[in-house]
């Protein structure tokens, strides 16, 4: 059954289902007039890290946000008669979450148009470069930047010109940076518009531009957050079940695989036993915050787009048994570092986020998946200062330095062990 049901119609309809969801839970989350309001006030707000839009315009707003980018997202990839694969749903799960975490609307736009331009420079159609297009509006707050913080009609060319640059740039960047991590850092965008954020936002400081972005993290819609994932998680689980995921041995064969890039799980397992991993793995996600709610930790935009995050890089390379190893590294790290309380913010979304370490787990094992979810939870206290918070996949960059550092250490400390009698 896994080979046939690689299109069914229960496979397609997903991304659709979910964007459904998303506008049901923001129209009874906020009555349409506030909800309007609110999604107003998050189009013409700051972005950059970490901003829950949930509390700048309501949780309703936040949600109607996350349900039209993926509805615009979505509808450009079926328009362009591609597949549904398992980068599909990493690519558009991430959509649909860092509209929850900083991506609008309105900052997008410039973002496609500048990966448009790149595909018509190149001479290729421009579903070629459609999942590098989406996952590099990770810099579009800069584009929200322009657009708070410059003064009259001056913001409309510098908000056009960023983005279509960012759009422009982060596809050939991410073809390089993908050597670098050789596919064990699976927020490989992320990596490249790190070193892009790093170049703009030095470019605006020489020229005495600084980036400052307010922390912006809510508390008030647990509730209404919970219940958005619960449904989520539970429609990919019964998806999965009625598509003949039925046994354990239906789904254990998903579980060999490293999670190397590129594993594209549909491809590899089809599809009822990718949306059951789904379900499991942004379960875990889900299960962990919920552990840490006698300490204070309430559900918000930023958490449940870790979780959403989670649960799409699940058809593309994240399976319980990669993920466990990282995140296992990261809360040793965090119980070890006392600068920084294991509750806050940054530590919160970096636990669930070195996920995107899976590969070094599921390849070296769980010794090194613990050493790279540790070295993750130190490098990304640290990496934001460098693109001034205006890359949201700071984690995806952190990761890709923490391949840099850490690969060539373990093939050497490999390659010495097989030398030895």
């Amino acid at each position: 059954s896994s080979r046939s049901d690689r299109q069914s119609p229960v496979l397609r309809g997903v991304l659709p289902a979910l964007c459904v969801v998303l506008a049901a839970f923001a129209f009874v989350s906020q009555p349409p007039r506030e909800l309007l309001h609110g999604f107003w006030q998050i189009l013409i707000s700051d972005a950059g890290l970490i901003t829950d839009p949930a509390v700048t315009g309501g949780a309703g707003a936040a949600l109607l946000n996350a349900a039209l980018v993926l509805a615009l997202s979505t509808a450009l990839v079926y328009a362009m008669h591609l597949p549904v694969t398992g980068l599909t749903f990493a690519c558009l799960f991430m959509m649909a979450g860092f509209r929850l975490l900083g991506k609008n609307l309105l900052n997008i736009l410039p973002v496609l148009l500048g990966g448009w331009l790149y595909a018509k420079f190149q001479g290729e159609p421009f579903s070629k470069y459609i999942y590098q297009t989406l996952f590099s509006t990770c810099l579009s707050p800069l584009v929200s930047f322009w657009l708070v913080h410059l003064p009259g009609w001056w913001c409309i060319p510098a908000m056009l010109f960023s983005g279509v640059a960012i759009g422009f740039f982060v596809p050939p960047i991410a073809g390089y940076t993908v050597k670098l991590h050789q596919g064990f850092d699976l927020y490989n965008v992320g990596f490249a518009a790190g070193f892009l954020g790093l170049g703009i936002a030095s470019i605006c400081k020489g020229l005495g531009v600084e980036f400052v972005t307010e922390l912006l993290w809510g508390f008030e819609d647990h509730e209404t957050f919970l219940w958005l994932l619960r449904v989520i998680l539970l429609g990919l689980l019964l998806a999965g079940i009625y598509l003949g995921c039925r046994r354990p041995r239906d789904y254990t064969p998903l579980l060999r695989h490293s999670g190397r890039s590129v594993a594209d799980f549909i491809l590899m397992d089809g599809a009822a036993p990718t949306l059951v991993n789904m379900a499991f793995t942004g379960g875990i996600g889900l299960v962990y915050l919920l552990a840490l709610y006698p300490f204070g930790v309430r559900l918000n935009g930023p958490l449940v787009c870790c979780v959403l995050s989670m649960t799409g890089f699940a058809a593309f390379g994240k399976h319980p048994k990669n993920i466990l190893p990282v995140m296992a590294g990261a809360c040793l790290a965090k119980a070890l570092l006392v600068a920084v309380p294991f509750t806050a913010p940054g530590p919160l979304l970096a636990v669930l986020f070195c996920t995107g370490l899976a590969p070094i787990a599921g390849q070296f094992g769980v010794f090194w998946g613990m050493v790279a979810g540790f070295l993750h939870m130190t490098i990304v206290q640290n990496t934001s200062i460098l693109h001034g918070g205006m890359n949201l996949y700071n984690n995806g960059f952190a990761a890709g330095l923490v391949c840099v550092l850490l690969l060539p250490i373990i093939e050497a400390l490999h390659s010495r062990s097989k030398e030895e009698p």
